[in-house]
């Protein structure tokens, strides 16, 4: 026989509700309990995750210096170049230091410098509205030989590459033996920079 058959069906319910009672005080602890330590652990995550986007966000000390020495190269090579800048337009002229250099052999070994000059010339075409920038030379030079005397342009102009080259005079040379003293003038197109062309316009 079973305790049931000595209850009646209502006491036979009251003591089965106290049974479950506190089963269901239990189930309800333990599913708050839980629900309180997933709100713990998400709450610690989204901090956890937080700091670390913040700290990632942060640049270190060693980023920090980094960035301030690139700052101060920054600020040197900008004061550098503004120095340059001069020394730059000044390199872009022409030179003639190589042409100097092998003139005397250009002109052969019977012929001898005296004088040899360079310069910048502008010329303005002002119903063309032209500016033109010319590099030219003026050689003087004695000369030994007749031959010479009409190939000294032509072998000037060809190692110097000028575009034209002419020879202004000749002139016997007094107590030297067939010697003569000749001008060649040589003229080739300059291209100057643009800070030099706005000089030469003032």
């Amino acid at each position: 026989m079973k305790t049931a058959d000595f209850l009646s069906a209502k006491s036979f319910s009251a003591c089965v509700d106290r049974r479950r009672t506190p089963r269901r005080l239990a189930i309800v602890f333990a599913f708050g309990l839980l629900c309180i330590s997933a709100s713990a652990a998400a709450r610690y995550e989204a901090n956890r995750q937080g700091a670390k986007a913040k700290l990632a966000t942060m640049p270190d000390e060693a980023v920090r210096s980094a960035q301030t020495q690139l700052q101060g190269i920054y600020g040197e090579m900008t004061q550098a170049a503004d120095r340059l800048d001069p020394l730059a337009e000044h390199l872009r002229l022409p030179t003639l230091g190589w042409i100097l250099a092998g003139l005397h052999q250009a002109a052969g070994k019977r012929a001898e410098l005296e004088q040899i000059q360079w310069r910048h010339q502008i010329q303005k075409d002002r119903l063309k509205g032209v500016t033109k920038y010319e590099l030219i030379m003026e050689v003087n030079s004695i000369v030994f030989g007749d031959e010479l005397v009409d190939t000294l342009k032509q072998k000037l102009q060809e190692f110097t590459q000028f575009a034209d080259a002419e020879r202004i005079g000749a002139e016997v040379v007094r107590d030297r033996r067939d010697a003569m003293r000749l001008h060649v003038v040589l003229v080739d197109p300059l291209e100057l920079p643009k800070a030099y062309r706005q000089k030469g316009k003032k």
